[in-house]
């Protein structure tokens, strides 16, 4: 049946309006040419980022903590290392990445007494650029920059430190700074505190026994645990020098047109995303041309420098619960009001995405809203070690079969909490007490390890060790009584 309507009726109903999201050829990919994030909450499409339709490979992720902007990062990592080879580096200050990695095969570099980075090490035609990094280093994560005369300090110690060794540390630096303070000089003392700050607090870190292997760290999935570090000075001195590394070593290569050769991952690097004199933003300005791609993610986008915020290809919002956040992302990406009132009330893994196409559009939104980021589910494990043994047991397995032996729910948290506090390696002997205190027998305690695949010598030694403890002996301190008759005369 037909009927009459008026023309502002029709308008109102909007057949012809394509909804605010990009035309599917610009949200799809083939699977080896894309990396596929989740459906489009409006017309439900496929959403594969490639970096073949965006002006550059760079990305900005932002969204308050238990957002989800951790479990997106690790499964898209994981995608571009399994469909394109894609190696990352990752700069992690809060240790949120190691246990991962280490579980997705990849490498972490800890850092400490014993291993370390001597940030003066470099080719002799580059010791003067090496110096004028270090100086705005200490400017950037410290008050250097309101004392000139104490920059010309540094500057002449450190020639004097490249001139009197052949390889010397910032440990030899302020060796030198304190020499100068003897004739109490003010400028000297300052100078000689601010830098002892980060030498003598750092132990070995910065005159290392053993200095990490910088080519090791692009090369494949890398975690550079910053989280362990003395202070955030220190944490950011590390990554500084890490990126100029990184920077040189980008600049030797050449522009590969099958994909990503390199992630520079920072997640929460405040400090050093947010000036100008970091190497981040010589990356995100250079990193196109030579196929090395930075992600940069933060719970406070007003953290992030203009510059990397402006030449990001890619920007993924998460929840931001301030105003004044959600305000600053809009006024920056100039998205719809619709778009920035839902940001703020996203729930955990919806994302909006803001993109910059390479190609020309005739569309009026670049920036679309995910229904949730379909990521990988981390494979998690869990591992119990002691009595010459080293057991590793797939998460959801080892549940299950705590369950089938008698547990309850609150045990089993119970059991979850103590693996989540070591860091999911537990010794035995804490693993087998708390199951006798739950009231387990031994005899039910023993079939359950034989179950989990303990032999029967481990299981031996474990309770041995046990008994050993309960008499507060040490296997090394075992005293041997020998018992025999006494002659008679």
């Amino acid at each position: 049946m037909l009927s009459k309507i008026t023309s502002d009726a029709f308008a109102s109903r909007m057949f012809l309006l394509h909804p605010a999201e990009p035309p599917a050829r610009f949200l799809l990919s083939s699977p080896t040419q894309g990396i596929y994030m989740g459906k489009t909450r409006l017309l439900h499409a496929p959403f594969f980022w490639s970096p073949k339709k965006t002006i550059n490979p760079h990305m900005c992720v932002v969204g308050i903590s238990g957002s989800g902007k951790s479990y997106f990062l690790k499964s898209f990592l994981t995608r571009c290392r399994l469909i394109w080879g894609t190696g990352a580096l990752i700069l992690d200050w809060a240790g949120e990445y190691n246990t991962w990695v280490r579980q997705a095969g990849g490498n972490v570099v800890e850092l400490g007494r014993h291993c370390g980075i001597n940030v003066l090490s470099c080719p002799k035609e580059k010791r003067q650029e090496r110096k004028r990094e270090l100086l705005d280093a200490l400017e950037m994560l410290t008050d250097l920059g309101k004392y000139p005369q104490q920059r010309i300090l540094y500057s002449n110690a450190i020639d004097a430190a490249y001139s009197r060794e052949s390889d010397p540390t910032l440990f030899s630096v302020y060796k030198l700074l304190l020499k100068k303070c003897k004739g109490n000089d003010h400028d000297a003392l300052q100078a000689a505190f601010r830098l002892g700050e980060l030498v003598v607090a750092g132990g070995g870190l910065f005159s290392p026994v053993r200095s990490i292997s910088m080519d090791e760290l692009t090369v494949g999935l890398v975690c550079l645990d910053l989280h362990s570090l003395p202070s955030e000075a220190a944490r950011s001195i590390v990554a500084l020098f890490t990126l100029s590394f990184v920077k040189e070593q980008m600049r030797s290569t050449k522009y590969d047109e099958s994909g990503i050769k390199l992630w520079i991952v920072a997640d929460e690097a405040w400090k050093i995303a947010q000036d100008e004199r970091s190497d981040l933003i010589n990356i995100v300005r250079e990193g196109r041309k030579y196929s090395f791609g930075l992600i940069v993610a933060s719970q406070n986008p007003t953290d992030v420098h203009s510059t990397i915020f402006s030449n990001a290809g890619t920007m993924v919002i998460m929840r931001l619960a301030l105003a004044q956040h959600r305000s600053y992302v809009q006024e920056s990406l100039r998205y719809s009001g619709e778009i920035a009132s839902a940001i703020g009330n996203f729930s955990v893994g919806e994302a909006a995405v803001h993109m910059v196409f390479s190609s020309q559009q005739h569309f009026s939104s670049s920036t679309f809203v995910l229904g949730k980021i379909d990521g990988e589910e981390p494979l998690l494990s869990v591992r119990l070690r002691g009595g010459k043994m080293d057991l590793e047991l797939d998460r959801e397995t080892f549940v299950r079969s705590l369950v089938r032996f008698g547990l309850s729910d609150a045990q089993v948290a119970q059991v979850n909490s103590e693996f989540e506090r070591a860091d999911y390696v537990l010794d035995v002997f804490s693993f087998v007490s708390l199951l006798e205190k739950f009231g387990f027998g031994r005899s039910l305690v023993v079939s359950f390890l034989r179950e989990l695949g303990i032999k029967d010598a481990s299981i031996a030694g474990i309770y041995a060790q046990l008994e050993m403890r309960k008499m507060g002996s040490e296997a090394d301190k075992i005293a041997r009584l020998v018992v025999s008759d006494a002659e008679i005369a």
